[in-house]
């Protein structure tokens, strides 16, 4: 089992929702480029990567796009990690935050990326309304699973390559 695996796995336990919602893996740097290329973003625009892990979206759209980045994950380890690499990165404008993404502040973001691929149906539902905070006219790209279409505007959907295999990412634009 991958590091990262058994991190999530062993911290899991202690953590207040359904140990399948901390399955992890990977989005590689070309995936997450791929896909930001298909959004109107500008330097400085907001990503907020919802289940960060140990970074690596969060560094790639900072330094790939020129975007402010924030990531939310609730285990810690993940969260020490991403945190010990900017000690030594020293890169600007990135924030790490350890706490639920249903406590994440999405005011001002202009894209906001999850992988809900495992969430139980229930939590699937919370996430879906905590994304109403995301302003209108801001980008959800969400991985495995589109949103409410009545809340959220599907504007594409592609195949992309991630480290558990292909899957479905579809973009959405957050209506009024």
């Amino acid at each position: 089992m991958l590091g990262f695996h058994r991190i999530a796995n062993k911290e899991a336990r202690k953590l207040p929702l359904d140990r399948d919602n901390y399955i992890c893996g990977e989005t590689p740097c070309i995936t997450l480029r791929a896909i930001l290329r298909n959004l109107e973003i500008r330097p400085g625009d907001l990503f907020i990567d919802l289940g960060c892990g140990r970074g690596m979206t969060v560094y790639y759209a900072r330094l790939l796009f020129d975007m402010k980045a924030r990531g939310y994950d609730l285990i810690a380890t993940f969260i020490l990690k991403a945190r010990l690499i900017n000690c030594f990165l020293q890169i600007s404008d990135v924030e790490f935050i350890e706490d639920t993404i249903l406590n994440a502040d999405l005011g001002d973001a202009r894209v906001v990326y999850i992988v809900p691929t495992t969430y139980s149906p229930d939590f699937f539902e919370e996430v879906n309304k905590k994304l109403l905070e995301v302003p209108a006219g801001s980008y959800i790209v969400s991985v495995s699973r589109p949103l409410q279409e009545e809340h959220y505007e599907l504007i594409r959907k592609e195949i992309h390559l991630y480290s558990w295999g292909r899957s479905p990412v579809y973009y959405h634009v957050r209506k009024s």
